[in-house]
């Protein structure tokens, strides 16, 4: 076994536990919430258009569960794993600046934050008021002299594939997984608030190493596609 596969290795069995961990004790997942357009119409409110800390491209392998596994399927799309990690997301991180035109053509008051945020490691915050975030902004809002915060959180980004243990159950496909929503930051409420997860086969074969036109073709698309959904919104 070669060192990256080995790193790989590693990285996926900590992520794996990290998972485990987390869907054990997993809070009811928040549901989508419609766009308050008041907010957008008072032009007291200042609102702050982000984009957190893109995650690594990644091959994302569910499924495969014990460390044999991991390390076979890890193999198995060892090829494909270099090609992702020669990949980039400029295309998608332009979305703030599109959503940024899109508020001010309404005439809403923009604060573009220029230093993405990794929303995990904000503190936590817990409240009985529905459709409250799970992470705490407040602090946001004396930072950067804003009363709302419209980001987009980028959580998985790259390829994906399901296992049953060692065997692959489907051809690797596209995949981007995010949620963009805007907060309260009066009362870390959503004024909004929109999961998205979209996956893209090859269009023909994807085993075509070692530039996988196929399926670096559905990897942009997904961008592309995933940008337009959260723009359109506005």
């Amino acid at each position: 076994m070669n060192a990256e596969i080995a790193n790989r290795l590693l990285k996926l069995s900590v992520v794996a536990f990290v998972v485990s961990v987390l869907a054990a004790c997993a809070a009811t997942p928040q549901n989508p919430v419609s766009l308050n357009t008041h907010v957008l119409e008072n032009k007291q409110n200042r609102v702050g258009v982000m984009v957190s800390n893109l995650p690594e491209l990644d091959v994302y392998l569910p499924g495969a569960g014990c460390l044999l596994c991991i390390g076979l399927a890890e193999s198995m799309n060892s090829s494909l794993s270099s090609h992702v990690d020669s990949l980039n997301a400029e295309e998608f991180s332009v979305v703030k600046s599109e959503l940024a035109q899109r508020l001010k053509a309404k005439g809403v008051n923009v604060v573009p934050i220029e230093q993405p945020v990794d929303v995990s490691e904000l503190p936590k915050y817990s409240s009985d008021l529905p459709n409250t975030a799970k992470n705490d902004f407040s602090a946001l809002k004396e930072q950067y002299d804003i009363s709302h915060l419209l980001i987009v959180d980028v959580q998985y980004l790259g390829m994906w594939r399901s296992y049953a243990n060692y065997v692959p159950t489907t051809d690797p496909v596209a995949y981007l997984k995010a949620t963009s929503y805007m907060v309260n930051l009066d009362n870390n409420t959503y004024e909004w608030f929109l999961p998205i997860e979209l996956k893209k086969s090859a269009d023909g074969d994807w085993d075509e190493p070692p530039n996988f036109p196929g399926l670096t073709n559905a990897y942009y698309q997904v961008l592309a596609e995933g940008r337009e959904e959260i723009v359109s919104k506005f």
